[in-house]
């Protein structure tokens, strides 16, 4: 190629981009350059040496592929552990046709498999695949979420009886809801043990809180009684009002026993971190 002919860096950089991150490979993005760049940087490729120029552009898209693979397997360690390492590199294969990497950071990369996962056929050998894959994800959030201070229960001391019914509680940003028809936490428990099989779960409601301690994220397993007054709580409703609706809802389940141990429960594991007295 002649020097007038010759791409500049930024148009080769575009050129190399399109081609690499081509889903069905090198070979086909030549073949069908749909969306190549409008200049053809192909003849200027160095044709010297024995490797076929198409082997070393080869060689950098799988490098590519090989690097998003490795950031959907330690995103998604229990639907690797679920399905198999062969059948993940097809998932990922197929999810990136669907969902090609459009993102600077590549913590975005996975936050669509869920919804892929839904109508992927391998989702009819193990329906519980989006639900795990959405609870995955969540996980991934919680690492990377802040944790308030402690919460200092001396703010409470003083507190008349009418006060007590006012105040709300503030929770640590760490914290998230997770609701599913499958227990999927089993199976995410054994995503690393390598001799331990994946448990077959059967379909029920399940309620997570997954949040933040000093080392790592904790998940806790909600009754529905507990999920509902903690989520009251945590929209900002008064004390008074959430366990007064919380009552309403189970009559024969709620006393303040209950409610007082899964206080002092919510304290220790730092999930409430902050009162707003009125």
């Amino acid at each position: 190629m002649s020097d007038a002919l010759a791409p500049t860096l930024p148009e080769l950089q575009s050129w190399m981009r399109w081609l690499i991150t081509e889903p069905q490979g090198v070979q086909r993005a030549l073949e069908n350059p749909v969306h190549e760049p409008i200049l053809r940087c192909l003849p200027a490729i160095d044709r010297s040496g024995s490797i076929d120029v198409h082997d070393r552009l080869r060689v950098y898209s799988n490098a590519y592929f090989l690097r998003l693979l490795e950031v959907l397997r330690e995103e998604y360690p229990a639907i690797q552990k679920v399905i198999g390492v062969e059948s993940f590199g097809v998932l990922v294969c197929d999810y990136l046709k669907a969902y090609p990497s459009s993102s600077p950071n590549i913590a975005d990369l996975g936050k669509d498999l869920p919804e892929f996962l839904k109508t992927h056929s391998i989702s009819q050998s193990f329906p519980y695949l989006s639900d795990l894959a959405s609870f995955e994800r969540l996980f991934l959030m919680t690492v990377f979420a802040d944790r308030a201070p402690d919460f200092d229960s001396t703010q409470l001391q003083s507190l008349s009886e009418s006060e007590w019914s006012e105040i709300r509680f503030v929770l640590d940003s760490s914290v998230h809801f997770f609701h599913s028809t499958w227990p999927v936490d089993l199976v995410w428990d054994v995503r690393d043990i390598q001799e331990q099989p994946v448990p077959q779960i059967n379909f029920s409601d399940r309620n997570l809180l997954l949040f933040r301690d000093p080392q790592w994220v904790r998940v806790r397993v909600l009754s529905m009684e507990e999920r509902v007054l903690l989520g009251h709580l945590s929209e900002g409703m008064p004390l008074g009002q959430a366990c007064d609706q919380t009552q309403s809802a189970f009559p024969d389940s709620i006393s303040a026993e209950r409610i007082q141990t899964w206080f002092a429960t919510w304290i220790q594991l730092g999930i409430i971190k902050g009162v707003l007295l009125p």
